[in-house]
């Protein structure tokens, strides 16, 4: 059994996001009624059957696995007695179609096209989205002596794009590097880099 920490946000709504979740309903009923003419036996069949269709709607085509594997798991419900009809207008992610900066989430409409929203969070739901531990990453560098530098991107308040490139730094054999970016502030470079060197020696300086 997996144990997943999940945690709901309030956001403030609009007529393009609205949009963007009743054509994902159309979608869903789309793949449905062609699951019931059809009878595919696997989620993948539906999405054979139904991509030209769904296609037609203009949407990332992620939203097109999504709606199948929807529509799928509808059709295939046993204690269904009628034929399913999806009546609430909604959207189905994966992990690999949205990015969450802080509280800032970005979400696909059409291919290189997005809608930002800004998350609405308490002090106990900003523990949760601002997990320490997501926002480090390590790497140990394994060959011999080399000079590196570090490009981080991310997204302000307003949904623009912001990119820091870190002056250039060395790196010995069997250094360990930690960085721990400030994304607040990336713009400005705030964070620190922690180097555990191979003979136990601990180096912290700043990012910029």
């Amino acid at each position: 059994m997996k144990a997943t920490k999940s945690v709901r946000l309030k956001y403030e709504a609009s007529a393009e996001l609205s949009s963007l979740f009743e054509d994902f309903r159309l979608m869903c009923n789309d793949a449905l009624r062609i699951a019931l003419t059809e009878k595919p036996r696997s989620r993948f069949r539906l999405i054979e059957l139904s991509y030209r269709r769904l296609k037609e709607y203009g949407l990332h085509s992620h939203y097109i696995l999504s709606a199948c594997e929807v529509a799928f798991a509808a059709y295939r419900n046993k204690k269904r007695k009628c034929a399913p009809h999806i009546r609430r207008a909604f959207l189905k992610l994966d992990n690999q179609s949205y990015s969450l900066n802080h509280l800032i989430l970005r979400v696909p409409m059409r291919p290189r096209n997005f809608v930002y929203l800004t998350l609405q969070a308490s002090d106990h739901h900003l523990l949760i989205v601002d997990d320490p531990a997501a926002e480090t990453f390590s790497y140990v560098h394994a060959g011999a002596p080399a000079t590196y530098t570090l490009q981080l991107s991310s997204y302000d308040a307003n949904g623009n794009p912001i990119t820091f490139t870190a002056p250039a730094a060395s790196a010995n054999k069997g250094d360990t590097l930690t960085f721990r970016p400030d994304w607040t502030q990336l713009a400005a470079g705030a964070g620190t880099v922690s180097v555990l060197g191979a003979d136990g020696s601990v180096v912290n300086r700043t990012l910029s």
